[in-house]
């Protein structure tokens, strides 16, 4: 599956803020189609603004779609409310235009949810299937726009949760997302078709368009000989991926070491990647380690982990991770052109951000950005919806590596980690630790 439209269809936005907006002035316009997925909706006063413009557009006759993770949609928060409970008067009050789906990983024991009365029971069977695995796909799309974006629909990531946010005004992009929402709705999750990606050809292609001016006969010569993908100056290519291991589909698992494996052949190529939930799978680890790439990881650090203000035994999952860039950190110390960075702002902000970046000379080619964190969860546990984007747009790929750079500058460098020396607040915790890591690895 690919898509390709005109760079000037695609907008970077820079903040959450700005990220809610624009779904706000989205939702209050659209006239058609709104399809919304992620993996829960918030129950505060700002995504209460977000149903009642849905409402809004209910009223006027708009097909609205919600689809939202069974477990996590459940969730009651302190004055007992949850994601299902704010959508139900939405669905009560435009029943034949309103669909929200709440969709299982593949889980038995899921769908006790539906039939288990609300309570302790209920919340406890959800949690533990929140931790085995959910669906995390994100689509936003209203009308002939989509916004590709890893967030939720919540206070924290309209505010001060920092994501990725591309918003594209293309029809056949946005009617394959309205479409994939209406199969959801209508199909179980193990019976989606995986579909071939190939897009080797076109970042290839992009990278020799770039040195134009000085290779013009090479460039001719290497389209004709290779009948490679045509395009123009201006022109971005979009190849969606998901990853759903329960049902044997591995595509982003695959787009990722396809990549790895195209930046090793560029000259003057490099890597960058981002997560929001530091915990590669070994082959990754391996992967990265045997190739010459040179890669920088950019991770959240404690205090701008997402369970940062975790209370109890949620509260030692941050320290799990620091454990996880421990081991990762002694991995890459032999190797001088594999750096690891800790992300954090002097606020309460969060680091949410997730994407694999591809430079050649220091100028961003492609990049990922989706839902996935390409950690061990991501890839055996939950259910994800990735892009790979390339561009032959010299502003475009301007604005890429600006973004990568605007993480970078918010970082500071991990160096090698002495095993030998912990901190002492963590040693009364050392033992959780350890549990957590040895049986717990795959649900980080």
């Amino acid at each position: 599956m690919k898509f390709q439209f005109s760079a000037a269809k695609l907008k970077l936005l820079h903040s959450p803020n700005e990220f809610y907006q624009q779904l706000i002035f989205l939702c209050t316009n659209a006239r058609d189609r709104i399809s919304l997925s992620a993996l829960y909706l918030g129950t505060g006063n700002l995504e209460g603004k977000l149903v009642q413009a849905t409402r809004e557009a209910a009223s006027r006759g708009v097909r609205v779609t919600y689809i939202l993770d069974a477990a996590r949609a459940r969730r009651r928060d302190k004055n007992g409310n949850t994601s299902l409970s704010i959508l139900s008067c939405l669905k009560n009050e435009f029943p034949q235009n309103v669909t929200i789906t709440t969709k299982y990983n593949n889980s038995f024991l899921s769908r006790l949810l539906d039939v288990l009365p609300t309570g302790r029971i209920c919340d406890a069977l959800g949690l533990f299937l929140e931790i085995y695995g959910v669906f995390h796909i994100k689509i936003f799309a209203i009308d002939h726009t989509s916004i590709l974006c890893g967030a939720n629909l919540s206070e924290t990531y309209f505010t001060n949760r920092l994501d990725r946010y591309f918003v594209i005004q293309d029809k056949s992009l946005a009617r394959w997302h309205h479409h994939l929402t209406d199969y959801f709705v209508a199909q179980e999750n193990e019976k989606i078709n995986a579909t071939k990606n190939s897009f080797r050809n076109t970042i290839t292609d992009i990278s020799i368009l770039s040195q134009k001016q000085k290779r013009h006969s090479k460039l001719r010569k290497n389209r004709k000989k290779n009948k490679r993908t045509k395009f123009s100056v201006g022109m971005v290519w979009c190849f969606p991926a998901m990853q759903n291991f329960h049902a044997r589909i591995r595509q982003e698992e695959k787009l990722l070491f396809e990549l790895i494996d195209t930046a090793t052949l560029l000259k003057g190529s490099s890597l960058g990647l981002a997560t929001a939930y530091l915990n590669p799978p070994q082959d990754l680890i391996n992967k990265i380690v045997k190739d010459p790439i040179s890669i920088d990881i950019i991770f959240p650090a404690s205090s701008a982990h997402g369970f940062a203000s975790a209370s109890g035994l949620r509260g030692i999952i941050p320290l799990a991770y620091n454990k996880i860039v421990q081991d990762l950190s002694f991995a890459l110390s032999p190797f001088q052109n594999k750096r690891l960075y800790a992300w954090q702002l002097n606020t309460n902000d969060s680091f949410h951000a997730k994407g694999v970046w591809l430079f050649q000379h220091g100028s961003a080619l492609a990049t990922i950005t989706g839902s996935s964190n390409f950690n061990k969860r991501a890839r055996q546990r939950d259910i994800e919806l990735s892009y790979l984007l390339c561009s032959s747009d010299t502003r475009l790929r301007r604005a890429w590596t600006n973004e990568w750079h605007t993480y970078l500058r918010n970082t500071t460098r991990i160096e090698f980690f002495d095993k030998d020396k912990e901190e002492e607040a963590t040693r009364p915790l050392r033992f959780y630790i350890y549990l957590s890591r040895l049986f717990f690895s795959s649900f980080l």
